[in-house]
């Protein structure tokens, strides 16, 4: 497996593989981790030609050398690296006993000596990668939760996942990430240095210049308007917009274009609930002038982050 190891420092909420279908893969995608201010560790693997990322408690501290990194939170120590480097770090006797349980692609090894828990591990050997803890013949046992935290949140996709209304995004790393109010959802800001055909305009408008923010907004809140559906909702509010429909999640959809004024510019997607007691709502803010510009990559994102179950 040939790695390239980086630090992400953003700040998240829960994740995990594949978009989930149900509220149970949510439930159980949302037990991987309770920590409250989290962030994410980036693995490159130039032989998958992908990109993995394991989360770990924002106060932690994490450092990589040369072939090993180092994960410390509280009295916990975990190492982690390359699946075959790790065995040759615990010196075990012929009396010590292994036990092994095999789980979500990821093999769990425990190593006993005197009935005490002095190893363990995980080893995800699909990408020749592993977590394991030892600390000198040492009692390991009440840093067991701690590593399966970390060895199950290791994934090509990590996620927001909001239990309150229902709904999970595949975080994109590209943006900051803050969360909103009351567990409502979360706000993507964005960056663009621009082009130079955006330098001149910018320029010629005496607009900054050096490039723009942009903010996605994935949010869910309540009916309270008591709109009877989507359809209700875009006929009194919304006569006359651009629309696109668009479905989610088996859900109907829409696009509305919204000119707010002459600076700044709003593209909303709106879903309602089945019962239509909750409306789901992703918006791309922007400055008028690079509207366009990012109308693509908008529609793509909420084609393939956004899920609600």
């Amino acid at each position: 497996m040939g790695l390239v190891i980086f630090f992400l420092f953003f700040v998240a909420c829960s994740s995990g593989g594949n978009l989930p279908k149900n509220p149970e893969e949510v439930k159980a995608l949302k037990l991987l981790t309770d920590w409250e201010d989290t962030k994410f560790y980036k693995v490159e693997d130039s032989d998958l030609k992908k990109t993995f990322y394991f989360e770990y408690p924002a106060d932690a501290k994490i450092s990589f050398i040369r072939v090993r990194g180092d994960l410390r939170y509280q009295n916990c120590h975990v190492a982690f690296g390359e699946e075959k480097k790790w065995k040759s770090t615990i010196q075990i006797q012929e009396t010590d006993k292994k036990k092994t349980k095999a789980d979500a692609g990821r093999v769990f090894e425990s190593l006993y000596r005197n009935d005490v828990l002095i190893a363990y591990s995980a080893d995800l050997r699909k990408f020749d990668y592993a977590f394991w803890i030892y600390n000198d013949g040492k009692d390991v046992s009440g840093c067991e939760e701690f590593l399966d935290k970390v060895a199950y949140s290791f994934t090509d996709k990590p996620m927001y996942v909001n239990e309150k209304y229902g709904f999970t995004v595949v975080l994109p790393f590209e943006y900051k990430m803050e969360y909103l109010a009351d567990d409502g959802g979360v706000l993507f800001t964005g960056w663009s240095k621009g082009d130079d055909f955006d330098l001149k305009k910018n320029k010629a408008a005496k607009h900054e210049l050096g490039g723009y923010n942009y903010k996605i907004e994935v949010k869910a809140s309540e009916n309270v308007m008591g709109y009877a559906d989507l359809s209700d909702m875009l006929a009194k509010k919304y006569t006359g917009f651009t629309k696109q429909f668009h479905e989610v999640s088996g859900k109907s959809g829409v696009f509305v274009d919204e000119n707010v004024n002459a600076v700044r510019a709003i593209r909303h997607f709106f879903v309602f609930s089945d019962d239509a007691e909750i409306i789901y709502e992703v918006s791309l803010d922007i400055e008028s002038f690079h509207y366009f510009a990012h109308g693509k990559e908008f529609e793509d994102f909420v084609k393939t982050a956004l899920a609600i179950y």
